[in-house]
């Protein structure tokens, strides 16, 4: 995998980087990664700890590498000065541009066969002479990636399909050294839900969409989940299966399996793939992978009582797609005061018969000590027999006035969960200022 140091990891990076660690595995071949710095003014020096760092989080480790070009030039100029020798290369003197070395393109064409694409050829004498060192003294991306692929051993170079239209300059190249090719597969594109490549720049409008790894990190996919949509965009094994494993997926990789048409990113299954990756998680595993998003929120994890926290944690176990969403979706829990919906408390509270069914309640739970599932269950359903009322027009108040809304788990572990002493104080609340008749 060669990047470029210019940004973040966009997942269309993260994807290819991904389909070549996977086929060197499946092959016990070895993976590099090699920085292509030497376009200098589009270089960002921290941009190569954002790519080892995000490679690192996918589970994605080179055997190799980095190794730099920036650092090769000795290289690149020594196979330039042959290609001048021979008279297949020559000096270029522009007014204005400078000094540059150019590639005496051949008027022939050339065969090429894609793992993924199939077989193609080109005309090179449709294709001016090619620039191999730019007037700054570096090479250019077509000339350094030849000569690094065939000084490395490079067998398979699996890339975007946006370079498919550089395979003709390569190939030039690698018949003016007498060198052989490395095999080809270019990957189809990802695309946006426009149906267009899916851009980092751009605005999808009412669409979740994060195209680069980090802001993925940050929301709290996670990385295996990640990894297992991103191999099935573009890849099948042949079945019809969707949670996939790594060593399955490496096992059974196969390029002859890579569609050859682009893949529209789905967000929707990718919210729900990592929703099931996240319920294989043990309460233990996800209450420590929850507590960096915690202190993203506001909250200090360690002052909670660890025991209680998992018990949180458990009651949203099967209801969470990214782990951002916990502090947010259990924020009644963790806070000491609630904020209460309007249209929540205009329904189930602010009627008549609400006071008193919410002080009878109260009365009811003041008399437990402590309060446990069993005994509670008994009293709040005998109300709603009593009452003459369906469960729910019991337990919905009660939840609007201790959570604040009309979401929550069970009624019940949510009245254990809260503690005896913040239901008391949050239906004293609602009681004496929301259960008004308007």
């Amino acid at each position: 995998m060669a990047p470029s140091p210019t940004g973040v990891v966009h997942i269309g990076l993260a994807r290819a980087a991904l389909f070549n660690w996977v086929f060197a595995k499946h092959n016990n071949g070895t993976f590099i990664l090699r920085i292509e710095d030497t376009d200098i003014k589009r270089n960002i020096s921290e941009a190569v700890q954002v790519i080892i760092d995000g490679f690192a989080w996918l589970g994605i480790t080179p055997d190799e590498g980095p190794y730099y070009q920036s650092q090769r030039l000795d290289i690149y100029n020594r196979h330039i000065d042959q290609l001048i020798r021979e008279g297949r290369a020559y000096v270029d003197v522009d007014e204005n541009k400078g000094e540059c070395v150019r590639l005496r393109m051949p008027a022939k064409r050339v065969e090429y066969d894609d793992l993924i694409l199939g077989h193609s050829g080109w005309d090179l004498s449709l294709i001016g002479d090619l620039v191999l060192r730019k007037s700054d003294g570096y090479p250019t991306y077509n000339y350094a990636v030849v000569v690094d692929d065939h000084d490395m051993n490079i067998s398979h170079v699996i890339r975007g399909m946006e370079h498919f239209s550089n395979v003709p300059k390569q190939m030039a190249l690698y018949e003016a050294f007498g060198w052989t090719p490395p095999q080809w597969a270019h990957v189809p594109l990802l695309l946006g839900p426009d149906g267009k490549k899916l851009s980092k720049r751009k605005d999808y409008g009412g669409y979740e969409i994060y195209t680069n790894i980090e802001d993925y990190r940050r929301v709290g996919y996670l990385p295996e989940a990640l990894c297992n949509f991103l191999i099935l965009m573009g890849w099948s094994p042949g079945e019809d299966v969707e949670i996939m494993p790594m060593d399955d997926v490496i096992r059974q990789f196969d390029l002859a399996r890579v569609v050859k048409t682009h893949s529209q990113v789905n967000y929707e299954k990718m919210l729900w793939m990592n929703g099931k990756y996240v319920r294989m998680k043990s309460v233990e595993e996800l209450t420590e992978m929850l507590k960096p998003h915690l202190r993203d929120a506001g909250y200090e994890p360690e002052k909670f009582d660890a025991a209680w926290l998992r018990k949180i944690v458990a009651l949203f176990h099967d209801n969470l797609n990214v782990l951002s969403e916990f502090p947010q979706k259990a924020k009644y829990f963790l806070d000491e005061e609630v904020r209460y919906d309007e249209a929540a408390v205009k329904k189930f509270l602010a009627k008549e018969g609400a006071s008193d069914m919410l002080k009878a309640i109260r009365d009811g739970i003041v008399a437990m000590e402590p309060i446990e599932h069993a005994p509670l269950e008994a009293f709040l359903k005998g109300m709603a027999e009593k009452t003459g009322q369906g469960f729910g027009k019991i337990a919905q108040p009660i939840r609007v006035a201790i959570t604040g809304g009309t979401v929550s788990p069970g009624i019940f572990e949510t009245i254990d969960a809260i503690g005896k002493a913040k239901v008391l104080k949050r239906l004293d609340y609602a009681i004496a200022n929301l259960c008004i008749v308007k």
